[in-house]
């Protein structure tokens, strides 16, 4: 089970190899976590609610939204 965040988890995205889960909150904490231990390797606060998260097919490049307005 991951575990990590405070707030509710609003979106999740897996790497395409596997290897990585990217999970993020309503705070705005994005949580990068190992998926073979689910252990988390790193956290960015973004300091507003995560709408959507994405990893690039190549894995390099983590990819977050915030709502627009007043979602």
């Amino acid at each position: 089970m991951l575990e990590g965040h405070k707030a509710t988890v609003i979106a999740a995205a897996w790497s395409k190899d596997g290897k990585v889960i990217l999970t993020g909150d309503a705070d705005g904490v994005v949580i990068t976590w190992d998926a073979a231990t689910f252990k988390e390797k790193a956290r960015l606060s973004l300091g507003a609610r995560v709408a959507a998260l994405a990893i690039k097919p190549e894995g390099t490049h983590h990819h977050f939204t915030e709502p627009v307005g007043n979602c």
